[in-house]
């Protein structure tokens, strides 16, 4: 009897070791996800209420093929998400972030590649990168919406010429890395360097309309070493295009940028301040 107790007794002292284990896996099904679509779920379940959701980045992400080839980082309005760290970040292509009218999102360290953003709420860039994107419309695309780069480095980005740009709402020949659709776009500090577009706009393209001008405050920062270029066409604007566009430079630089007609700003139909 004395022995049986024993072992029972052990048994019961190994089970309360491992039933904390299993509870920390509290979907079991999250362990087969990628870390994207992991990433994309704690996002969608993050209060609606304004509270901040801060996320710290602790591996590199990446989605997991065709698998995450829809899943999209949506913020909604209500929701502010703040991703912080210094791991990567690599997304599903030109749709990979968008913010909803409402909805808040500040980027404060991760380095972020494959990723297109579509802003029709806030977006922050506080520190890190968004770097080496490729695509058949803009990176990032402030539709409408308000963007702020506060810090961090926005590099390497090209806006590649089609006749049919691969994100709702853009138009033919309308767009560049940065593109603004009677939106704001305010860089306070940070880098935008070495990106490129075709006919309008190295780095940033703008366009308004009588009723509702786009807008971008330049307080600091570097727009620099930007080029835009086409095969057939004059290029406007290394720097910045704009177009019905009220444009405020209160300082920072904009310097090396290439075209063939208004090598740093090119605007039309605009107030520049």
């Amino acid at each position: 009897m004395k022995k049986i107790s024993v072992v029972l007794l052990a048994f019961m002292i190994s089970l309360s070791f491992i039933l904390p284990t299993g509870i920390s896996y509290a979907e079991p099904s999250n362990q087969t996800d990628s870390e994207w679509a992991n990433l994309c779920k704690r996002i969608s379940e993050s209060p609606l209420n304004g509270t901040e959701t801060i996320i710290n980045l602790d591996k590199d992400i990446a989605p997991n093929g065709e698998s995450d080839a829809n899943k999209s980082l949506i913020i909604k309005d209500g929701q502010n998400i703040i991703l912080k760290g210094n791991k990567s970040l690599k997304g599903i292509g030109i749709e990979s972030v968008k913010i909803d009218k409402g909805g808040k999102l500040v980027i404060d360290g991760p380095s972020i590649s494959n990723a297109g953003f579509t802003i029709n709420g806030e977006f922050i860039l506080k520190n890190g990168e968004i770097k080496d994107n490729k695509f058949e419309g803009p990176t990032i695309f402030v539709n409408k919406g308000i963007a702020k780069i506060n810090g961090g480095k926005i590099s390497q980005n090209e806006a590649v010429e089609s006749d049919n740009p691969k994100l709702n709402g853009v138009s033919k020949d309308k767009y560049a890395p940065i593109t603004i659709y009677s939106g704001t776009l305010e860089i306070n500090d940070g880098e935008i360097i070495g990106n490129k577009g075709f006919r309008f706009g190295g780095a940033i393209y703008s366009i308004g309309s009588d009723e509702e001008r786009s807008k971008i405050d330049i307080n600091g920062g570097k727009i620099n070493t930007n080029k835009a270029e086409h095969t057939q066409y004059n290029s406007y604007g290394g720097g910045i295009f704009a177009n019905k566009t009220i444009l405020n430079i209160n300082g920072g630089s904009i310097n090396e940028n290439t075209s063939e007609v208004g090598v740093g700003v090119y605007a039309v139909n605009s107030e520049i301040n």
